[in-house]
């Protein structure tokens, strides 16, 4: 649903979106390589069900087909998928194209319904292209097909823009820290949240307060015209506090220094706030997590601050799942996700109570990755099974009877 409506939204202004990865694009390691083993209800239900809603309603301008193989055959060149799913049984009219670098039988793409290889210039695939057209004529047909798709797209799009088209930074900016605030998840609270403006011996540890992960990192990264930390958001709040980087927020790492130095701040306060979360190191486009737990660093130093006997209230930055061994020992955990350049902004509010935390999780966290439901056979080679089928998520878990440390749709409020 969210996919429809962005895309909708996008198109409304006269931008063409581009739907990625079709299909079953489900691990990293092997992205370029691997062959997602998936069963025809669990393809239908779960990973072609978000695309069949999205170019219904939406009617997405292009497709972009993934690196993977489908069942033993490259998304690129899977006629059962761009033609027979895409086109005939869903309607869509617009152009596929190729992820970078993602073709592998340029003529075997061509006949399956990929129009556009991207980045394009691959002699040999031109080179192969034409010389079947020249003698074959299903290619010749196929890639007539194509051209025209590719020119109705260029038609749809001249290069001259209106006038009236106007960025409004102002305003990207406060719908930024909106949905920071509206998208944070409280998953835990004994009382310790929201803290009093006044608050006395208030201690922070780790280095995300002031180095915080505001975006995931892989092709997606971007530079922001700025970043608000939430140490720049406390100090404009003029909070009192006492900080200790107790780690280092680049690599995760730490030191005997800053560890004895955390635990030294920590047992002087009444309440310690941990911002804790996952590096790039830890969680990124381009390789695969081989575990669900913080850092090892971060995960020792946050239990020997809970050990001392402090109140402690988790601030996480991540954009998965991680194990918290330790949740029944904290006083609250405030999940800020990946919150953008206005994170730090939103953080505050949310902490001293100026918004109401409303999120809820989009996914089940689990007690420990045992708990998953592909735990028991997920391969990390390069032929992806998908033994679990639709039992996937909460559908597991209900199935199961799993015991979650947090489920699907959980999020608390300050009311």
């Amino acid at each position: 649903m969210l996919g429809s409506a962005f895309v909708r939204g996008i198109q409304s202004v006269g931008v063409g979106a581009s739907v990625k990865h079709f299909a079953a694009n489900s691990n990293e390691d092997f992205r370029f390589v691997g062959d997602s083993v998936v069963d025809e209800r669990a393809l239908r239900e779960i990973y072609l069900r978000a695309f069949e809603r999205i170019v219904r309603e939406a009617r997405p301008e292009t497709v972009m087909c993934a690196y993977n193989r489908v069942n033993g055959v490259y998304a690129s060149q899977n006629a059962p998928l761009l033609t027979g799913v895409l086109r005939e049984e869903w309607g869509f009219d617009g152009l596929v194209m190729t992820d970078w670098g993602a073709t592998v039988d340029r003529v075997a793409g061509i006949l399956a319904g990929c129009d556009l290889e991207m980045p394009g210039q691959v002699a040999h695939n031109r080179r192969e292209l034409l010389e079947a057209a020249a003698t074959d004529p299903r290619v010749a047909d196929a890639l007539a097909r194509s051209a025209e798709r590719v020119l109705d797209l260029v038609a749809k799009h001249p290069e001259s823009r209106p006038d009236e088209a106007v960025f409004e930074l102002a305003d990207h900016e406060a719908l930024s820290e909106r949905i920071a605030r509206e998208g944070a998840v409280l998953m835990a609270n004994d009382g310790a949240l929201p803290l009093a403006a006044n608050a006395e011996g208030l201690v922070v540890v780790g280095e995300l307060f002031e180095h915080m992960r505001f975006q995931g990192a892989g092709s997606s990264l971007i530079t922001p015209p700025y970043v608000i930390s939430p140490r720049q958001a406390f100090d404009r709040r003029g909070v009192a506090y006492r900080y200790a980087a107790g780690y280092s927020a680049f690599d995760g790492t730490t030191t005997p220094q800053l560890r004895s130095e955390a635990l030294a701040a920590a047992s002087d306060g009444s309440t310690v706030l941990f911002f804790g979360g996952l590096t790039d190191f830890e969680e990124s486009e381009g390789f695969d997590r081989t575990h669900l737990r913080l850092g090892d660093a971060q995960l020792e130093l946050l239990e020997a601050i809970l050990d001392v006997g402090a109140r402690v209230v988790l601030v996480l930055f991540a954009g998965a799942v991680v194990e918290l061994p330790m949740a029944e020992r904290l006083s609250a955990v405030l999940n800020m996700n990946l919150p953008g350049m206005r994170g730090g902004e939103a953080t505050a509010a949310l902490l001293f109570g100026e918004s109401n935390p409303s999120g809820k999780l989009a996914e089940s966290w689990v007690r420990s990755v045992e708990d998953s439901s592909a735990f028991a056979d997920y391969d990390r080679g390069a032929r992806a099974e998908y033994y679990e089928s639709v039992y996937v998520g909460y559908r597991f878990h209900d199935a199961a009877g799993t015991g979650l440390a947090y489920p699907f749709g959980h999020g608390l409020s300050y009311t």
